[in-house]
This record gives structure tokens, sequence and C-alpha cells, in this order.
């Protein structure tokens, strides 16, 4: 959806995001640690309230890197 502005389950178009923040509050993040947190993106098709979650490519080196992420 955040690409193609289109919903892959339903293909509507009525799409929104709410983005990750971190400074200030603590909303929509990954936590790679106890001082560390990512920003996760969320982007909600308003048809059928299918929802992906995108983080920016400049933050994967840090989810790797946690300890608090597995990898499976």
């Amino acid at each position: 959806m955040k690409n193609t502005k289109i919903c892959p389950k339903c293909n509507s178009t009525d799409i929104y995001v709410t983005e990750g923040m971190i400074a200030g509050e603590f909303k929509n993040v990954i936590l790679c640690s106890f001082l560390s947190a990512v920003p996760v993106d969320r982007y909600i098709c308003g048809t059928c309230g299918y929802v992906e979650h995108w983080v920016d490519k400049k933050h994967l080196n840090e989810i790797k890197k946690s300890k608090e992420v597995k990898k499976i």
C-alpha cells in the first residue's frame, strides 16, 4: 500500500497513514534496546481495515543488530 496506494486485499484506494514517532511520545515503534527504538509507519485501508507496517531502510541495521528482535 505504501508504494502502490492500493490495498492488496480489496483493491481500495482509500488509504491512510500514521507515521511512526520516537521524539515526544512513543507510538508506532519497535524497541531495539532499553534506550533505542525504530519508528514504524502504518498504512491502513479505510475500506477493509487491512494494515501494513513499514520501517524506513535507514533503520534496518538497528533492527538487525538488536538483541530484542529475533531473526527466524
